[in-house]
C-alpha cells in the first residue's frame, strides 16, 4: 500500500498538484476496498470518516488514479464506471 501512496503522490507532484486530506482519504479508501466500486459507492465509504468530502473530488480524484494507473475503470454494460 506504501508504493502505492508514493505512486500517487509523486503523480500528483508532475502535474503540480496538492495532495489535499481527502485526496488521501480517497486513496486509502479506494485501496482498502474489494471488488469493483462505483464512483458513487466509494463517496458514501468516504463521507463515513470524513463527512466534508464532495462527489467532485471523489470523481475527480478517481480520474488521476487511473491516470497515474492505480485504479482501472471498468463498463459493464448497466451504465455505471467501476473502478477496480
Amino acid at each position: 500500500m506504501q508504493d502505492a501512496v508514493e505512486t500517487f503522490e509523486t503523480y500528483l507532484r508532475t502535474k503540480n498538484l496538492k495532495h489535499s486530506k481527502p485526496r488521501r482519504d480517497i486513496l486509502d479508501v479506494f485501496l482498502g476496498s474489494q471488488g469493483h466500486l462505483s464512483a458513487q459507492d466509494l463517496y458514501d465509504q468516504v463521507k463515513q470518516i470524513n463527512p466534508r468530502v464532495g462527489f467532485a473530488t471523489v470523481y475527480r480524484t478517481l480520474k488521476l488514479l487511473e491516470e497515474c494507473g492505480l485504479a482501472r475503470s471498468m463498463d459493464y454494460g448497466d451504465g455505471t464506471q467501476r473502478y477496480e
